[in-house]
């Protein structure tokens, strides 16, 4: 089944051709291919409303960000949620995040005007997901210690835009998985501690990485993907 027949130019071009060939290489979707076209259509329809109803999110992110350009898509800030982790509670996370539907005290003051806005963190600031992430001095600090930390284990300087912490890095490779892996977990720690009323330190971070690769090991024992796992890590397996 392939109701257009075309080169990669074009499919890059059309979204929805895209999505025929996803169809075709994904099992499940290939028997719905077979099975019903008009299901399929449907399925066409549901995924392109999803896209559209998250698009205002990414434009709202990329406005927090400053970010100016055209590399980051609805499409590639959803797709790399999925090359980025094996861990589905870190995959639910960012989807929530790029969808803006993590819970911040500016939010709850929303809901409910008794309850404070102000930073969780520092009391100075209203806690916007923005600043949560990205402004916050205890939030700036985490990174800047992230980034040393980085650097003394890995050799490689990293310097990390506000872009890249809620995106990740746009180009698929493992080095880069493996980054998105880690600010990953770096954004659900920060989030962890402003729920427990905890300030985020560094030695606790590494232990949240360590356990990530343990659990990523685990998965992709399951799934048959330990060669893809061990090249992604294997820049920090021994610090881990």
């Amino acid at each position: 089944f392939w109701p257009y027949p075309c080169g990669p130019t074009i499919m890059e071009a059309n979204p929805q051709l895209r999505f025929w060939a996803i169809c075709n290489n994904w099992p499940p979707l290939f028997k719905i291919c077979q099975t019903s076209k008009t299901k399929l259509i449907c399925l066409w329809n549901f995924t392109k409303n999803k896209c559209d109803t998250a698009l205002p999110k990414i434009i709202k992110w990329k406005n927090d960000t400053n970010y100016v350009g055209d590399t980051y898509t609805t499409e590639l800030c959803f797709s790399l949620i999925y090359s980025t982790t094996l861990d589905p509670k870190l995959r639910f996370f960012q989807y929530r995040l790029l969808h803006r539907t993590i819970t911040t005290n500016y939010l709850l003051q929303k809901w409910n005007p008794v309850q404070s806005n102000i930073c969780s963190f520092c009391s100075n600031n209203p806690e916007t997901l923005s600043h949560l992430f990205l402004q916050c001095p205890i939030t700036r600090n985490i990174w800047n210690d992230f980034e040393r930390w980085w650097y003394q284990n890995s050799r490689i300087q990293l310097t990390l835009t506000n872009c890249e912490i809620i995106f990740g890095f746009g180009t698929k490779s493992p080095l880069n998985s493996l980054k998105n892996t880690l600010i990953l977990v770096t954004k659900q720690y920060i989030y962890s501690c402003r729920c427990r009323g905890l300030v985020p330190y560094i030695d606790s971070l590494i232990s949240r990485f360590s356990q990530t690769f343990k659990i990523e090991k685990i998965i992709a024992l399951s799934k048959n993907k330990l060669q893809f796992h061990n090249i992604k890590w294997q820049l920090l397996a021994d610090s881990l």
